[in-house]
């Protein structure tokens, strides 16, 4: 595995964790240090501990915090889960959607089994909404399915905002849950011993200064 002073920076995102800024920063990353190859690799939040231990990977991005005394985890963004809709859902013409509107509505939910890490966390949401057992009638492995069900109205999802209004040209809706709305930590994992100017930190230092914001209510007034 290449050390801090080689010219690669391998940095792993978890579970598909994506963000519309993250193009930003690598573009700038890019921009700023062309002489530093980035190689981007995925993994699964079950795995991501084990293989930074055996020094796979020198950043990570994750909902999972990864803290010992080799690494550390700092917080790199926070986003709201909204509902996602169809422009033909009447939940889509909710202005905040509450525990009680989610009971009508079958949920598309992970795969318990491929998607496992996904699925707990959404399964987090629901039950702290109060919904002990949602009515999952439909499953997904990938976001592009779980979207396209939900465009063609055979139920609702809750996912965080970013990844919602990426969807918004296949008519799908975003609409906040009523308060408390749940949010999510995504950090950013690095060596606790990295030299905060050398090629980590400069990395860690352009990740910090993004402006990794996100809005809760997406789509068309009706």
């Amino acid at each position: 595995m290449d050390t801090e002073n080689s010219s690669s920076l391998h940095i792993v995102l978890c579970d598909t964790l994506t963000h519309p800024q993250l193009a930003t920063l690598l573009a700038r990353q890019r921009a700023e240090e062309p002489n530093v190859k980035i190689q981007v690799h995925e993994s699964s939040t079950s795995s991501i501990s084990q293989k930074f231990s055996r020094g796979q990977y020198d950043i990570g991005i994750s909902r999972s915090a990864i803290v010992n005394d080799r690494w550390k985890a700092v917080p790199l963004w926070r986003e709201a889960w909204i509902v996602a809709a169809s422009i033909h859902s009447s939940l889509g013409r909710e202005s905040i959607v509450t525990p009680a509107h989610l009971m009508d509505f079958t949920i598309i939910h992970w795969d318990a089994v491929f998607r496992k890490a996904s699925f707990l966390e959404l399964d987090t949401i629901l039950r702290s909404l109060g919904n002990q057992q949602p009515n999952a009638l439909q499953t997904a492995l990938t976001v592009d399915v779980m979207m396209a069900l939900v465009s063609a109205n055979y139920g609702v999802t809750i996912a965080p905002a970013p990844i919602v209004a990426r969807y918004q040209s296949w008519g799908i809706v975003g609409r906040p849950l009523a308060n408390p709305s749940p949010t999510t930590t995504t950090y950013l994992i690095h060596r606790s011993n990295l030299d905060p100017g050398g090629r980590d930190g400069r990395f860690i230092e352009r990740a910090l200064s993004i402006p990794w914001v996100t809005h809760g209510r997406l789509g068309f007034d009706s």
